[in-house]
């Protein structure tokens, strides 16, 4: 008997292209979800706006770490830093013990959003 195997789409050539493809496909999903829609994650369910505000925080902390990795502009758009410095910073104390992230690096108060709000994921951008 033949086993079923998990639906795999294997990314093309061009990642740029698959990049915007994707991703055009994920905001247009977002665009049509109600914001009050259950979306069941890992530790129960949420509300969609709950979780579009996780993804938007994922994705923008990686893009900081592909464009370090690349040494490419690590600079984010202060909005973009500020919207997602309000959703990990209450998180903080939880963020490490998630094992999603390493421990915080000790920083100044007075240090640029984007600094403290790295430091909360464990990376260090003065390095």
């Amino acid at each position: 008997m033949r086993q079923a195997q998990p639906y795999i789409r294997a990314l093309g050539d061009d990642l740029i292209a698959e990049w915007h493809r994707y991703s055009a496909a994920a905001a247009s999903a977002w665009a049509k979800a109600p914001s009050d829609a259950p979306v069941h994650v890992s530790y129960g369910t949420i509300p969609a706006s709950e979780y579009l505000s996780e993804q938007v925080s994922d994705v923008t902390i990686h893009t900081w770490d592909l464009a370090r990795a690349t040494h490419s502009s690590d600079q984010l758009d202060p909005a973009l830093i500020e919207a997602v410095y309000t959703v990990f910073e209450p998180q903080k104390d939880t963020l490490e013990a998630s094992g999603l992230f390493a421990s915080p690096v000790p920083i100044a108060d007075d240090a640029p959003l984007q600094s403290r709000l790295l430091a909360l994921t464990g990376r260090d951008d003065r390095l």
